[in-house]
């Protein structure tokens, strides 16, 4: 009962408007045609998907796939970390066999006091360079204080000899 008065009020609307404001009337003649327990399926524009096999449905096969595919991936991924760790931790295991094997104690204690002491000697160099050039600018900058300085104090001077001597002339008009 309800679908035949919305039938026939949308009907009433399409029909209303002119065919000029209504740029899309195909649209709502698919709309029209498939409202209604009546209405037929139209030949021209199936509801149904007639693609045929290009979609297959998930069954069996295909989640066997997945879970192949799953666990052959963390395999890969397992077996990728296996290969990156297997070099470091044969390189640990070489270097504790190393100590006890050929090495002693006291060999490896010099190999890093003589590693220590060039990075010092490097490190001590590089702070004297370091501080020779800090010794610089901090020179030129107390040399362009002092050259301002000098600058200022004679710039007094013959502002202060001016004054003066205009002093000394009002004075001298002033006394005639």
């Amino acid at each position: 009962m309800h679908s035949g008065i919305a039938l026939g009020s949308r009907a009433i609307r399409v029909a209303a408007t002119p065919v000029i404001r209504r740029p899309h009337a195909h649209a709502h003649a698919r709309t029209l045609t498939t409202v209604g327990p009546r209405a037929a399926p139209s030949p021209t524009r199936p509801a149904t998907d007639q693609a045929g096999g290009l979609r297959p449905e998930k069954g069996p096969d295909r989640n066997a796939l997945y879970i192949g595919g799953g666990l052959a991936a963390i395999g890969a991924i397992w077996y990728y970390y296996a290969m990156v760790e297997n070099p470091r931790i044969d390189e640990v295991r070489g270097g504790a066999e190393g100590l006890g094997g050929g090495q002693s104690v006291e060999d490896a204690g010099r190999a890093v006091k003589g590693r220590t002491q060039e990075a010092l000697k490097s490190g001590d160099a590089k702070y004297q360079d370091i501080k020779v050039e800090a010794q610089s600018k901090v020179q030129a900058a107390g040399d362009q204080v002092g050259q301002g300085v000098e600058r200022g104090k004679q710039r007094f001077e013959e502002l202060k000899d001016q004054a003066a001597h205009r002093a000394s002339e009002a004075h001298a008009t002033a006394g005639k």
